[in-house]
Order: structure tokens, then sequence, then C-alpha cells
């Protein structure tokens, strides 16, 4: 008897034990470079994993450890911590050991820790070595754990799905509605891509009034450039026709409209006030003595008496940058920008500054935009594709490249950063 009923239990056991091993896996990625740059010291797995009955968002932080060698710093050592999130806090966590970057081969897996059923695991994408060491590290961090199938918990990441990607588009349909009326390509972009990513409009009442919303805004855009677009070879040839009929007249009309629009760009930059210019040029030694307060305060006091001094903006933005400020910096960079929005560097700077403020998905719209509003610019192109690529967006960094060297082929960074983008896409 007691033999059949130990059978019987040790039946049930392997039977449980089938059953969980054939049960599929779940999986999530989160792929991060690593270097001496400041950078977040967290991230977040997009989807709710299922933790004690409930699906509660997870994240990973970093602990790096960093030396300097030979005036050039490495990555000693790196370690994770796993921790489960409820209402913005963390309920429980794991670390993994510290790894020794000394040897580093790609696809290594260099850490692992698990809590509950969920495991993290992270592996060697990519590095690069400095003199010392490792100066960049790529990795992959994998979370996996066992499918669920639980009918209520699945309708409440269904219900949590929609909501959280709906909000995310209705912000980058506020984002397209705050666009100038006369940027109307630059709206309807925004406005088609909020649309896109929108979940599909039979999930939910929510998502239908959005689908249906949008879809009307779209659609009144397109009216409205169908008509704009149809004078406009009227117009045209007359506008061009005109000025040599007044060339001939008078000599003096053509050479007035140039004085009109040149003394105009000079003024902001040639008519900065002497004393604005001296104080710029006393931070720039101050800041080479490594003498900051003083620099600043002299940068301070610069632009307080030109307050759109583009070269004083864009060394206030640079000094704040790197400080950590990053708040001064993107309010910097985002006034150079008012000022020239055609400023690829001054944008990719405002970018990384609302990266590192956890503001990225933001702040990457202004080079969307500006990219949009002057499609033929390949460095504003360079800097959405750069800005894409660092927050994880592969698909537009990759179609930004090939529409850059679809225009020069010869391109070196748009090659450099297209073969960094199809190995993280294999």
């Amino acid at each position: 008897m007691r033999a059949n009923r130990f059978s019987l239990i040790l039946f049930l056991f392997v039977i449980m034990s089938a059953v969980s091993v054939a049960g599929q896996n779940i999986e999530q990625k989160i792929t991060r470079l690593f270097s001496f740059d400041p950078h977040p010291m967290v991230a977040e797995f997009s989807e709710p994993v299922p933790y004690k009955g409930e699906f509660l968002k997870h994240e990973v932080l970093f602990h790096e450890t960093w030396k300097s060698g030979t005036g050039k710093e490495y990555l000693e050592s790196i370690h994770f911590t796993l921790n489960v999130i409820q209402s913005g806090k963390s309920i429980a966590s794991a670390s993994t050991l510290p790894f020794k970057t000394g040897k580093l081969k790609k696809g290594q897996q260099i850490a692992e820790t698990t809590i509950g059923t969920t495991r993290l695991t992270a592996f060697v994408e990519d590095f690069s070595k400095t003199g010392p060491g490792i100066a960049e590290l790529t990795l992959t961090f994998k979370l996996s754990y066992p499918e669920v199938k639980v009918e209520k918990a699945e309708a409440k990441v269904a219900n949590f799905k929609t909501s959280t990607a709906l909000d995310l588009c209705r912000k980058l349909a506020d984002r397209a509605s705050q666009i100038p009326a006369e940027n109307s390509g630059a709206r309807l972009s925004l406005y088609r891509k909020a649309l896109a990513a929108a979940p599909a409009a039979s999930s939910s009442p929510e998502a239908a009034e959005f689908h249906a919303s949008i879809g009307q805004l779209i659609a009144e855009i397109e009216q409205k450039g169908a008509v704009k677009t149809a004078p406009a070879p009227v117009i045209a040839p007359v506008e061009e026709s005109q000025p040599p009929a007044e060339s001939k007249a008078s000599p003096a009309a053509p050479t007035k409209a140039p004085v009109t629009v040149v003394p105009a760009k000079t003024k902001a930059i040639d008519t900065v006030a002497p004393e604005a210019v001296t104080l710029y040029s006393q931070a720039q030694s101050l800041f080479a003595q490594d003498k900051g307060p003083e620099a600043r305060e002299a940068l301070r006091r610069a632009i307080e008496i030109a307050p759109d001094y583009r070269k004083a903006l864009i060394l206030l933005g640079d000094n704040a940058y790197s400080n950590r400020k990053y708040a001064r910096a993107k309010e910097a960079f985002e006034k150079v920008v008012s000022l020239d929005e055609k400023d690829a560097d001054s944008l990719l700077k405002f970018f990384k500054a609302g990266y590192y403020l956890g503001e990225g998905s933001e702040a990457v719209l202004k080079l969307a935009a500006a990219k949009d509003r002057h499609p033929d610019d390949l460095k504003l192109k360079m800097a959405f594709a750069e800005a894409s690529f660092q927050l994880g967006d592969l698909i537009n960094a990759e179609t930004a490249c090939v529409e850059i060297l679809n225009m020069n082929a010869g391109h070196s960074q748009a090659k450099d950063l297209l073969e960094r983008v199809r190995k993280h896409l294999r």
C-alpha cells in the first residue's frame, strides 16, 4: 500500500515537472551601452512581469566601478540589481555577483540572478578597449519567466498595455498639436506616428475614440495641403519673372533685398554688446585655468547683457553638461536651437541632456521635427539617427542612416552607425 502511494506521488511529481519544463517561457530584452560618459543608472523592462499573483514592473540597476590609468578611464567591474516595483517602490530585489572585465568575449554571459521564477541574465554584445582596459561595453539584459495563463491576469495586462500605450500616443499627439500650423508637414508626421503606435481601435472604446479623433486631424491637414499645393505652380512663375524686370528698370532694387537678409543674420553674431564679448572671452580663459565658479559668473553676466549670445549659450550648455547639470544644459541648448533650429550639434546636445533627465523620448521629437522640416539636411538626419540609436529605437536609426547614404554614399558616420545598428538587429 505504501509502495503504491509512493509510486503515485512520484508519478504526480514527474508529471508536474514535465508540465513546468514544457511550459513556454516569456522573454524581454534590453540593450544598453556603458561608457565613462554620464548615463542613466537604471533601465525598466517594457512589460509588467508576474510576481506573487500580480503583474508588476521590473527594473535593473547598474553598479559600475571605473578606474583611471595612463590618463584614460576604464571599466574595472560591473554588477546589477533586479528590482520589483509596486506603487513606485521596490518590494523585492536580487543582485548579481560583481564581474571583473579583464577578459571578455562576445556572447559571454557575465551575470545572473533570480527573484521567484523570474531570471535576469546579462550577455556581452560588443566592447571596445582603451590602453588599460575596457572603454565601452554593450550588454543585453534578458528577463525570462514562465508564461502565466490566468484569464483575469491576462485581462489586467491587456488593459495595462492599452492604457499605457494610449497615454504615450496621446502625449505624442499633444506634441504634434503644439507645432505651429505653418509646419503642417511636421505636425502630420507626428500625428501619423501617434496613430501607428496606438493600440488597435477594436482593443477598447478609448482606443477607438483616439483613432477617430487623430484620423480626422490627419484628414484635415491633408485636405488643407491639397488646397495649398494647387495654386503654387501658378503663383511661382509670376514671382520669379518679376525680379529680372525690376533689375533692368532700377539696379538698386536687387541689391536692397540681400541687404535686408544678410545683416539680419550677422546682427545676431556681430553686433553683440562689446561688454558681453569681453566677459565671454574671460569665461573661456577662466575655464582653461580650472576656475569654474569665476568662469560661470563671467558667463552669466555675458548672457545677462546679451540673452541671445549664441556662443555664450553654447559654452554655458557644454559646461553644465560636463558637470552633469543636465536641466541647465537642456535649457541652454533649447535657447540655442530657438535661434537656429538647423544647429544639429546643439539639437543633439539638447536631446542628450534630456535623455539623462529621463526625457529622451520627448527630447527626440524636437530633432525629428527639425529633420522633417529640412529633409535635405544631412547633419540633422545624422543627429536624429544617433539620438534614435541611443534611445534603442533601432528601426528609426536604420532608416535615417539609409536615407543619408542614399543621398551621400560616402558618408562615413552613417556607414559606421548603420553597421552598429544592424549588429543589434541580428
